[in-house]
């Protein structure tokens, strides 16, 4: 992160928590399990880097091409569930998904919030360009993201352990199910795919990403950060910046990708039933 170039980044939340997930639930499957379907387990690298990894992976021709895929289940910052329910981003995308996420809640009592819209912050993106219905599993956002302080004694296990268990169930199903999803997807339509380096600026909140909208309600806001430098609170609703509408987290982070370091934008933001309206310079992420 700029400023802090030089130092350790654990990245123990994003994302060493996500291949530990994958590993374990790996192990687990090949002892006990013998599926209809393959299931390929993959760790992609340069998801910050425009996706790199899991984009290759989409396009490449071979053995078990993605293409042909019923479902991608990406795990991405699973370390901080500490008593939360599971974030399920991008069930929108086949119509089978809410059925799925609320059912394996009975069956596993671990419980989860179906989000529908996708902000399109994974390697599952690269899927949906290529019309292969997928989700997103995390915690949450926090103020650790992308910093030095993104450190194993933050880990929740207990939380890891929970969404292992809602990941094995959700794979045993998938792996039996005869019929394709219902995709709401086609080849070529899915979000858009970051450009190579993806956002180079940071305003310092962190979403609220369970909230339906409109706007993007903010749940809080990082210390000596633009965001809090311009006044904004958490329980906020970002509804503009620079006059454009932010209709959901994707057109936030889309806008954020046409500024640079030293910018500054004006925010529309809604609190308490008022419209406040502020500016903040954004500093280099």
């Amino acid at each position: 992160r700029a400023g802090q170039e030089g130092q350790i980044h654990p990245g123990a939340d994003d994302n060493a928590s996500g291949v530990a997930v994958l590993l374990e639930v790996a192990r687990l499957l090949t002892e006990t399990h013998r599926p209809s379907r393959s299931i390929v387990f993959v760790a992609f690298d340069g998801e910050e880097w425009g996706l790199k990894g899991s984009k290759r992976y989409a396009s490449r021709a071979g053995k078990l091409p993605a293409g042909g895929a019923l479902a991608m289940v990406s795990l991405d910052a699973v370390g901080r569930l500490r008593g939360k329910k599971l974030l399920v981003l991008g069930t929108g995308t086949a119509t089978e998904w809410i059925h799925i996420a609320r059912g394996i809640g009975f069956t596993t009592g671990v419980e989860s919030t179906a989000v529908a819209d996708d902000p399109g912050g994974s390697d599952q993106v690269s899927f949906h360009a290529i019309g292969v219905p997928a989700v997103q599993l995390t915690s949450g956002a926090h103020a650790d993201y992308h910093r030095p302080s993104d450190t194993a004694d933050k880990i929740d296990s207990g939380g890891m352990v929970a969404i292992a268990t809602w990941l094995r169930e959700a794979i045993l199903y998938l792996s039996e199910r005869e019929e394709p999803l219902s995709s709401t997807l086609s080849a070529g339509d899915g979000p858009g795919v970051p450009a190579a380096g993806g956002r180079r600026v940071s305003l310092g909140t962190v979403p609220d990403f369970a909230d339906p909208g409109p706007g993007v309600r903010i749940e809080s806001v990082l210390e000596d950060s633009p965001a809090a430098r311009a006044g904004l609170r958490g329980g906020d609703r970002l509804i503009k910046i620079d006059g454009v509408e932010i209709g959901d987290l994707r057109k936030f982070s889309e806008v954020l990708r046409q500024k640079s370091e030293g910018d500054t934008i004006t925010l529309v933001v809604e609190r308490a039933g008022e419209t406040v309206e502020m500016s903040a310079t954004l500093v280099a992420r």
